[in-house]
């Protein structure tokens, strides 16, 4: 019986295709040669896959082999996405690195749906259309590539009925937004997140800042909203929103403070408010008709408001004046002045503040000063129970801040000196009025029992100390009367000598002091590099946005303690310190091996901060400092 394929062994089998390719391939054309090896190398991948399909990760269900794929991406968030150069998204591509492995895995990954699901007009958007099939989509358009054409824009309108999130900077797109057919014939059904950018020159092209339609009236799911440019549309359009972000709002037609409150109390579940260069600007005059005095909008589930402003805080004011805030909403204001030359730092918040109750608690008070203009904007956060200032901001303002500032419950302050300002004979004037701002500052911190001062300039220092003094016939009269520690950094040895004299004598005043550090960089060239913003900016280093302020970025505060060493040798050499440890139980003359702490908040820079900065850099209108 002659033998068969279907009766030969696979050995067999390979034995006799070799025999038979070299007792005839001498009789073959190359024709014929090409065909037999492209059916080898064919032979040859299906065993490989037969191999592969016996490793441990190959034997994994399809489906969750597709979930352990989609973890490798990069999932926009759905409020606000970051899609720079800097940006985890820039990497988004990454993921189909997994197509090169094998015939197995590109299978799975083809085909699956989901893992298609997000388009951008910059990275093969018909391809990822198609293979999306009917998967619930992201489209971005405009963002990484500023320019998309009518057909790109007619695929994702017919697309609408599966798009879950739509992101769209019509920037340099021409009149494309105003072509009114792309946004009233189809509904978006399945529509959660929205953001939508106008055009430069909305004017020229005919655009209004009235909105009078938008996907047929059908978006029943939207819950976050980023908007450009318009300031009306119509009633019943954006309620139940948890996230809004109005952007570069028309300058013109802004709302008044009635109008916005009617509209922000349509979504009470509110969580997340960022108003950029938008939101109830007008001036007092024209902000008609009149709010009552007692109207309140409470957001009791609001966890982050974010406002800069380029015409003072004379809005931000009003707006507070009428919203009721909880206990755990952040709040951060921004601007290049915050303030115009009219205003006081300390008109910021409301005379009335009972009904921000995240204004109640403040137990710990940062403020920065930088003095350069590297930076161009000052800042002003609340951020669980801390106070953080950083800004260009002159002895006057500083010295209005605890008049309406709520400090009676700090225990906490941290103060930073600018660079800028670092010489040490000013006239009799400026150093009358630094002392005196200081002194009266102290009289608001009565609950103060820690107090960080991080200066090069001996003589501000010693000015700021001086209003420490007891007060008064026979020095009854004790400003702080908690205060039990004090922390001082960026000194030589020199001057730890000096200020540590002058301390001893503070402390034997006080009578009180318990705890004295002062810590000065080992050396200066060896301080780490700033380590990033903290959460949600670590992808997004100072290098690209620029640092807000003058000083060392170094790491966040309390992570910088194990870098610090104990000077041994300094403290036994120096009489200073030997005098201080006289009148004080705890003193510590240290060495930092890192950069000092960071005092800012982690969370900021804010995402609305970072999606402003990202668009105006993207616009070619911001700066790379």
């Amino acid at each position: 019986m002659v033998a068969t394929a279907c009766t030969m062994t696979s050995e067999e089998l390979m034995d006799a295709l070799m025999y038979r390719i070299q007792r005839s391939a001498v009789k073959w054309n190359t024709g014929k040669l090409d065909k037999m090896e492209k059916r080898l190398q064919k032979a040859v991948a299906v065993v490989r896959g037969a191999r592969n399909s016996l490793q441990p990760i190959n034997r994994i269900p399809p489906e969750l082999l597709a979930v352990i794929f989609s973890m490798t991406q990069h999932q926009l968030p759905g409020f606000l996405p970051l899609v720079g150069l800097q940006s985890p998204y820039a990497k988004a591509m990454d993921w189909l690195s997994v197509l090169r492995v094998c015939r197995h895995w590109r299978g799975i990954a083809a085909t699956f749906h989901s893992l298609w699901a997000t388009i951008d007009n910059n990275r093969s958007p018909y391809t990822f259309l198609k293979r999306s099939a009917d998967s619930l989509i992201t489209v971005v358009a405009g963002f990484t590539k500023p320019y998309f054409d009518r057909q790109y824009l007619t695929a994702i309108i017919e697309s609408l009925p599966r798009i879950r999130e739509l992101h769209a900077d019509f920037w340099d797109t021409g009149s494309l937004l105003g072509s009114s057919i792309f946004f009233t014939e189809t509904g978006a059904p399945n529509l959660v997140s929205l953001s939508l950018l106008m055009n430069k020159e909305p004017h020229f092209i005919g655009m209004q800042p009235t909105l009078h339609k938008l996907f047929n009236d059908e978006m029943p799911r939207l819950k976050h909203l980023c908007l450009g440019y318009f300031t009306t549309w119509p009633k019943g359009y954006f309620t139940n929103l948890t996230h809004l972000c109005l952007y570069d709002q028309d300058q013109s037609s802004r709302p008044s403070t009635s109008a916005f409150l009617d509209m922000l109390e349509t979504s009470p579940q509110l969580e997340t408010l960022a108003l950029i260069n938008a939101g109830p600007t007008r001036y007092i005059s024209d902000d008609l008709p009149l709010v009552p005095l007692d109207r309140l909008v409470a957001f009791d589930s609001l966890r982050e408001l974010s406002m800069n402003s380029s015409h003072g805080i004379f809005s931000i004011t009003r707006l507070l004046s009428h919203l009721s805030l909880p206990k755990h909403a952040n709040m951060f204001f921004w601007g290049s002045p915050l303030t115009n030359h009219e205003e006081e730092l300390s008109s910021l918040f409301p005379s009335d503040i009972s009904h921000l109750e995240n204004l109640q608690n403040i137990t710990e008070y940062r403020l920065v000063e930088y003095g350069s203009d590297r930076s161009p904007n000052d800042i002003i956060g609340i951020v669980d129970g801390v106070l953080f200032i950083r800004g260009r901001i002159s002895v006057p303002q500083l010295s209005t801040i605890p008049l309406r500032f709520p400090l009676s419950n700090v225990k906490i302050l941290l103060f930073e000196a600018s660079l800028s300002h670092t010489t040490n004979n000013p006239n009799d004037f400026q150093a009358e009025a630094v002392r005196r701002m200081w002194r009266d500052t102290f009289d608001y911190l009565p609950s103060m029992e820690s107090f960080v001062i991080r200066s090069n300039n001996v003589e501000k220092t010693k000015r700021i100390l001086e209003g420490l003094y007891p007060r008064g016939e026979g020095s009854l009269e004790v400003p702080c009367p908690h205060l039990k520690s004090l922390r001082l950094e960026k000194y030589t040895a020199d001057t730890s000598t000096f200020l540590a004299f002058f301390i001893a004598v503070l402390a034997q005043e006080r009578r009180d002091m318990e705890s004295v550090e002062i810590v000065s960089l080992e050396r200066r060239s060896e301080a780490i590099p700033h380590s990033g913003w903290g959460n949600p900016g670590d992808a997004w280093p100072p290098t690209y946005y620029g640092s807000d302020s003058d000083s060392d970025p170094g790491e966040r505060d309390g992570e910088d303690a194990e870098d610090e060493i104990d000077d041994e040798g300094s403290i036994l050499r120096s009489d200073g310190i030997a005098a201080l440890k006289r009148h004080v139980r705890d003193v510590k003359q240290r060495k930092k091996r890192g950069a000092y702490a960071n005092w800012a908040p982690v969370e900021w820079p804010t995402k609305a901060y970072l999606w402003d900065e990202e668009c105006r850099l993207r616009r070619g209108i911001g700066t790379l400092w």
